[in-house]
């Protein structure tokens, strides 16, 4: 059961792990107590993973080979990082820049998001502006010179065209936009 989960670990999650490993090896608690500790006051997915790391490390396996055996919850960089780490004798270190990159990482993701999310929203503005044009203001200037009865350029006649068709046949909008 200590294989099987659902979903890998979320920047934020390994960002949390990665912290808290930094801070209690900091501390002096050696790394299978630390996971322990993590494990009582994290997600299920952490407690998974830190039992399963914990588990190989009781097996006498290195912690770098039991991140490797993970490639779902952590890239090949952070086992060659955590390899390191363990030959120069700086895990916890390590595990602190570590939640240091994801951190950064999540920060620059949100930040895309964001600047992505600006133009979404003006294009959705214009299409609103431009929609409301030609199907509520368009068709009133159209009637006023009707009433006046002064000449419709080509133009505003393709326009109203238009209009037309798409308040007869919506569903022929819908078929032209998705394609």
């Amino acid at each position: 059961w200590l294989g099987h989960r659902a979903r890998a670990l979320d920047l934020r999650e390994k960002e949390f792990f990665f912290r808290q490993l930094g801070i209690l090896l900091n501390s002096g608690v050696n790394i299978l107590r630390a996971l322990d500790l993590i494990a009582v006051q994290a997600s299920e997915s952490i407690t998974q993973v830190g039992k399963a790391i914990q588990k190989d490390l009781e097996n006498g396996l290195s912690f770098s080979f039991s991140v490797r055996k993970r490639p779902k919850d952590f890239p090949p960089l952070v086992a060659r990082l955590v390899e390191a780490g363990e030959a120069s004798g700086n895990l916890a270190f390590l595990f602190t820049q570590l939640a240091q990159y994801y951190n950064e990482e999540r920060e620059v993701r949100k930040t895309i998001a964001t600047a992505c999310l600006y133009p979404v929203l003006v294009l959705m503005c214009v299409a609103f502006t431009v929609s409301y044009f030609l199907f509520k203001v368009l068709p009133v200037i159209l009637e006023l010179y009707a009433t006046l009865d002064i000449e419709i350029l080509g133009s505003f006649q393709a326009l109203s065209f238009l209009i037309q068709g798409c308040r007869d046949y919506p569903y022929r909008l819908v078929l032209f936009l998705g394609l």
